[in-house]
């Protein structure tokens, strides 16, 4: 198996740790080294996509190839400056750079995780969906004067979000970042 499909992560809300893993040896091969996991988040902006930092989970941990996140940790962490990034990546580099054999020249390796969803949980996370007739300030679509999501998940445990302009026009995302968007999953989950 290749490195990124051993990394692993997930935040599920009910669960109180989560473990990650790694091949250790794809960083370097001597056991007494330590590693830093960080967790990196992404989302588009209408100035462009961002890769954020969002948090150290790990600094100075044995590269022995598994680490385990106390979840409780991250429970009540402030998340409203981040709520709209939806996925993000691991990132699992040596604390300490080594050097190259025989020269001066230090190098420090990384690991990238393939994207993993985020959840926010909904107590810390207020979502706002845009109302023409109650809120139409739409701070995660700009632009937006309503938006409405579908009730129920599709078959395949997705939604889809719909959001119209000042003039009653559907914002297409083709034509901007920040229109109607599909959803890989609901917020109700998968159907039964």
């Amino acid at each position: 198996a290749d490195t990124f499909s051993e990394l692993t992560k997930k935040l599920e809300p009910a669960t109180k740790s989560s473990i990650i893993s790694w091949i250790h040896t794809n960083l370097t091969i001597n056991e007494n080294t330590n590693v830093r996991i960080l967790l990196w988040g992404y989302r588009e902006t209408i100035s462009g996509p961002e890769l954020l930092f969002l948090d150290q989970l790990a600094n100075n941990t044995p590269n022995n190839g598994q680490y385990t996140i106390n979840l409780a940790k991250y429970r009540n962490c402030d998340s409203k400056n981040v709520s709209d990034i939806k996925f993000g990546l691991l990132q699992i580099n040596l604390t300490e750079p080594i050097l190259i054999g025989g020269t001066d020249t230090k190098i420090t390796l990384v690991i990238w995780s393939r994207s993993i969803p985020l959840r926010w949980k909904p107590k810390q996370i207020k979502v706002v969906i845009c109302d023409k007739d109650a809120n139409s300030t739409c701070l995660y679509n700009r632009g937006a004067n309503h938006c409405v999501r579908t009730g129920s998940p599709t078959l395949g445990g997705s939604e889809q979000q719909c959001c119209y302009d000042r003039n009653g026009f559907l914002m297409l995302s083709n034509d901007q970042r920040l229109g109607s968007s599909p959803h890989r999953s609901h917020d109700l989950g998968y159907p039964p």
